[in-house]
C-alpha cells in the first residue's frame, strides 16, 4: 500500500515538474538571453517563431514582456500599458521578482512615452523597490537612469541628481564603461541646471573620455543634450555637438538649435534650411509648436501673407492630430476588448484545469482508501484463520497479489520512462531547431562580412550551448534505454 502511495506521489511530482518549464518557456528563455546580450534582431526573429495560441498564462506573461522589450528597443509606438499590466499580475502571483521588476521598469517607459509622467514615476519606484530587494544591479542601472530622466523632466533637479549619483555608483561597481558614460552625461546636465558650473565641467570632461562607449543609436540624443548644455557657454562647441548629433539621429530639436545659431551668424538661408529639416523629422505635436513659433515671428515682422499660409498649415496639422488620436483611441479600445477576452479565456482554462485536478486527486484518495480497506480486511481474515491449509492459501494469495503489484509497478515505471523519452525527444527537436536557426543567421552574417560582430559571437555561443544540451539529452536517452 505504501509503495502505491509513493508511486502516486512520484507521478504528481513529475507532472508538476513538467509543467514548470514548457517547450515554449525554454524558447522564451533563449529570447531573453539574446536580449540581455543586445541581440534584439535575433530575439525578434526567434520570438516570431513561437506560437502564442493555447499557451499557459505564465508563458503568455513572459511572452508579452519580451515582446514589449523588443518593440520598445525598436522604437515602435506602444499605445497602451494593458499588456504589461497583465504580465505584472502573473509575476506577482508567482513571486517572480526579476521579471516583476523588469515589467515595472518597462511599464514606466511606456507610460512616459504616453505622456503619463506621474504614473511613470510610480511604476519606476515600484521597479526600484523590487530590484533593490532582489539585488538586480544591472536592472537597477536602467531604473536609476529612468528615475533621473523623469525627475529632471518634472523639474525635480535635486532628486534627479540623487538618482544620477546612485546610477554612477552602481555603474562603478559593475565596471561597465557604457553605464558610466550615461551617468556622467546626466551628472553634467543636472549640475548645470542647478547652477554648479564647476561640477558640470568636471563631469563633462569625464563624459568626453567615454563617448565611444555610448551606443550608436543614442549618440545623436547625447550630442543634442550636451549641445543644449553648451549653447549658453560656448556657441561654437554647441554647434559642433548639434552637427555631430544629426549624423546619428535626425533630431528636430538639434535642427532648431542649429537654425538659431545660423540666425545669429546672419546666415538666413541656412537657418531656414535647418527649420525645414526640423519640420520633416518632428513629431506632430512638436511640428505644431514650430509652426506656431513661425506664425508669431511672421506676425511680428508683419508678413501677413506668410502668416496666413502658416496658420493654414497649423489648422491642417491640428485636424491630422485629431484624426490620429481618434484612430488610436479606436485601436486602444479594440486592444482592451481583445485583452479582456483573452483574460476570460485564461480564467476559464485555469478553472477547468483546477476542477480536473481536484477530481483526479479525489479519485486517487478514494482508490487509495479502498485499497487500504481491502488489504486490512484480507489481513484480518488471515489472522482469524485457524486452519493451516486456509492460512497457507491466504499466504499464497498474498504473494500473488504482491507479484501483481510489483508487475503493475514495473509497468508504471516503464510508462514513466517512456514519457521521459518523449520529453527528451521534444527537447532534442527544440535544440536542433535553435542550432539550425543560429547556423542560418551565422552564415548570413559571414556572407555579409561581419565575422567579428558581437551578434555572430553570441550566435556561436548560443549554438554551442544548444549542442551541449543536445549531447546531454542523447546521454540521458542512452542511460534510460540502457
Amino acid at each position: 500500500m505504501r509503495k502505491r502511495l509513493n508511486i502516486i506521489a512520484i507521478i504528481i511530482i513529475l507532472m508538476s515538474s513538467c509543467t514548470q518549464k514548457s517547450t515554449t518557456y525554454l524558447l522564451l528563455e533563449n529570447v531573453d538571453t539574446l536580449l540581455r546580450n543586445d541581440c534584439t534582431d535575433s530575439a525578434s526573429f526567434l520570438i516570431s517563431s513561437i506560437d502564442d495560441e493555447n499557451i499557459s498564462e505564465a508563458d503568455m506573461a513572459y511572452y508579452n514582456l519580451l515582446n514589449i522589450i523588443i518593440q520598445y528597443r525598436n522604437y515602435e509606438k506602444i499605445e497602451s500599458d494593458s499588456s504589461i499590466n497583465s504580465a505584472i499580475k502573473v509575476f506577482q502571483q508567482h513571486n517572480d521578482t526579476e521579471k516583476l521588476a523588469m515589467s515595472y521598469y518597462y511599464k514606466s517607459c511606456i507610460l512616459d512615452d504616453l505622456g503619463k509622467r506621474k504614473e511613470a514615476i510610480i511604476a519606476a519606484k515600484d521597479a526600484e523597490n523590487v530590484a533593490e530587494i532582489a539585488n538586480l544591479p544591472y536592472l537597477l542601472t536602467h531604473i536609476y537612469r529612468q528615475l533621473t530622466i523623469l525627475n529632471s523632466d518634472a523639474g525635480q533637479f535635486q532628486l534627479a541628481l540623487e538618482y544620477a549619483k546612485k546610477g554612477c555608483e552602481n555603474a562603478k561597481k559593475l565596471k561597465v564603461k557604457k553605464y558610466l558614460a550615461y551617468s556622467y552625461i546626466y551628472l553634467t546636465i543636472l549640475y548645470n541646471d542647478l547652477g554648479n558650473i564647476d561640477s558640470a565641467k568636471f563631469y563633462l570632461d569625464k563624459c568626453l573620455l567615454y563617448t565611444n562607449e555610448i551606443e550608436l543609436q543614442d549618440r545623436g540624443f547625447v550630442g543634442n543634450q550636451l549641445g543644449e548644455y553648451l549653447i549658453n557657454i560656448d556657441t561654437s562647441a554647441a554647434k559642433k555637438m548639434f552637427n555631430e548629433a544629426i549624423k546619428y539621429n535626425q533630431i528636430p530639436e538639434a535642427y532648431l538649435h542649429l537654425s538659431s545659431i545660423a540666425k545669429l551668424e546672419k546666415d538666413t538661408a541656412l537657418s531656414k534650411a535647418y527649420i525645414d529639416s526640423a519640420l520633416i523629422y518632428a513629431w506632430p505635436e512638436f511640428k505644431l509648436s514650430i509652426f506656431q513659433a513661425l506664425a508669431e515671428e511672421e506676425l511680428r515682422n508683419k508678413n501677413l501673407q506668410k502668416y496666413s499660409q502658416t496658420m493654414q498649415q497649423i489648422l491642417l496639422l491640428k485636424d491630422s492630430i485629431t484624426q490620429r488620436d481618434e484612430k488610436n483611441n479606436a485601436i486602444k479600445f479594440q486592444k482592451k476588448y481583445d485583452f479582456e477576452k483573452q483574460s476570460a479565456k485564461f480564467r476559464e482554462q485555469k478553472n477547468k484545469i483546477t476542477s480536473v485536478s481536484i477530481i483526479v486527486f479525489l479519485i486517487a484518495i478514494i482508490i487509495a482508501y479502498t485499497m487500504y480497506l481491502s488489504n486490512k480486511s484480507r489481513v484480518q481474515s488471515i489472522e482469524n484463520e485457524k486452519n493451516k491449509e486456509k492460512a497457507e492459501k491466504a499466504i499464497l494469495a498474498q504473494q500473488n497479489a504482491e507479484l501483481a503489484a510489483a508487475k503493475a509497478e514495473a509497468e508504471l515505471y516503464t510508462e514513466i520512462m517512456d514519457k521521459q523519452n518523449i520529453s527528451l525527444l521534444k527537447k532534442n527537436v527544440d535544440m536542433t531547431n535553435i542550432i539550425a536557426s543560429c547556423k542560418t543567421r551565422i552564415e548570413e552574417l559571414e556572407q555579409e562580412g561581419r565575422k567579428n560582430s558581437e551578434e555572430l559571437d553570441m550566435l556561436k555561443t548560443q549554438m554551442a550551448v544548444a549542442q551541449n544540451i543536445q549531447k546531454e539529452i542523447e546521454k540521458k536517452g542512452k542511460d534510460i534505454l540502457g
